[in-house]
């Protein structure tokens, strides 16, 4: 439960980020896993612990969300 609960969190934390609906959210989250050959759990909780500033966020994974959501877009 408490992965669910960690992907739910980040899912809402991309959501955010990049003004997506929760599908895409979860598919983000799904590609930076095959492409960082993480679990998607594990991807989650290091997208949550960044985004509370309990650690930062590693650089691979930071560096898809770079792509994903550049720095200077705003949402409309």
């Amino acid at each position: 439960m408490s992965s669910r609960a960690a992907i739910e969190q980040a899912k809402g934390i991309l959501m955010l980020l990049t003004g997506c609906t929760d599908q895409v959210a979860f598919d983000l989250l799904s590609h930076i896993s095959g492409h960082t050959h993480r679990k998607l759990r594990d991807v989650a909780s290091a997208i949550t612990a960044s985004a509370t500033g309990g650690a930062g966020l590693p650089a691979d994974i930071r560096g898809i969300l770079r792509d994903a959501c550049p720095p200077g877009t705003t949402r409309t």
